[in-house]
């Protein structure tokens, strides 16, 4: 069962995005005159992350969102730097990567995907600030399919927390554990504890019992 919600949340997620790649990013291409890619093997590894590893802090929707951004902001950076002699285009993804990591740690987001979209964007021979939305963007769609798509499993509760370091309850990488047998005994509500759960554990503490 697990496989089965992790297979088909990541397809959607990721086929959402093939089709914005198809049909949406092309014109704003030409809008705005710039190669745009919006389909990465970034999102491969996010929609790991989120669909297989749901409950760790790298998969929460602060790590996804802030730790990609701050991949794309470092290869940015590095890429329109004034001085392009002062850093070698050999050295440019590592320059990106390593202060993607830095940063991410700094600010409590530590995502593996990050690291991987500021590898690709810092060997990309060219970047622009638009990159910057279209991370933004990809990141959010991401989350949004696995807040609605992970919670529909009575065994999965996503986000454990929205933008807090931690949990409210407890020591860090503590699981807040779905309310499985309130949904057994009382169906009928099925609907109220599926809306509780994607307000993430942070709202009001775990979800209770009654």
């Amino acid at each position: 069962i697990h496989a089965c919600f992790s297979f088909l949340g990541c397809f959607i997620s990721i086929s959402l995005l093939g089709l914005l790649q198809e049909f949406l990013v092309p014109g704003l291409s030409n809008v705005y005159q710039v190669p745009l890619v919006l389909l990465t093997p970034s999102w491969g590894v996010t929609a790991i992350q989120v669909f297989c590893a749901w409950p760790v802090p790298g998969a929460q929707p602060k790590n996804v969102i802030l730790g990609n951004l701050i991949g794309a902001l470092s290869a940015l950076v590095v890429q329109v730097t004034p001085f392009p002699d002062l850093i070698p285009k050999t050295l440019q993804a590592a320059v990106a990567v390593s202060s993607t990591l830095l940063l991410q740690e700094m600010a409590g987001a530590v995502h593996p995907a990050g690291a991987a979209t500021a590898f690709l964007l810092g060997n990309a021979e060219e970047i622009t600030w638009h990159s910057l939305g279209l991370t933004i963007f990809a990141s959010v769609l991401i989350v949004a399919v696995a807040v609605l798509f992970n919670n529909l499993s009575i065994d999965r509760f996503y986000p454990q927390y929205w933008w807090p370091v931690r949990p409210p309850d407890g020591p860090p990488g503590q699981l807040l554990q779905p309310p499985v047998s309130f949904i057994m005994e009382a169906p009928e509500q099925w609907l109220k504890v599926y809306l509780e759960k994607i307000q993430g554990g942070d709202a009001s503490g775990p979800l209770r019992v009654s």
